[in-house]
């Protein structure tokens, strides 16, 4: 099964996966910290990640479209 959790580490944001049952909220707070002290390449990493996604998203219409006309 594809999971959420593989999704975003395709996307590039495997750096912001918790494994929330083994994950304390001091590791939370400490990366959402890494993200507001640096919050603009937080800003270009997130831009990074929804244009990769718009592509795959392009590329699967187009599929889909083909086979459909087939």
């Amino acid at each position: 099964m594809f999971t959420l959790h593989q999704q975003r580490a395709d996307v590039g944001l495997s750096d912001w996966i918790f494994e929330i049952d083994s994950t304390t909220g001091a590791q939370i707070t400490d990366r959402l910290m890494g993200v507001h002290e640096n919050y603009p390449a937080a800003l270009k990493k997130l831009a990074t990640a929804r244009s990769f996604v718009a592509k795959r998203q392009k590329e699967m219409a187009v599929s889909v479209e083909k086979a459909v006309r087939a």
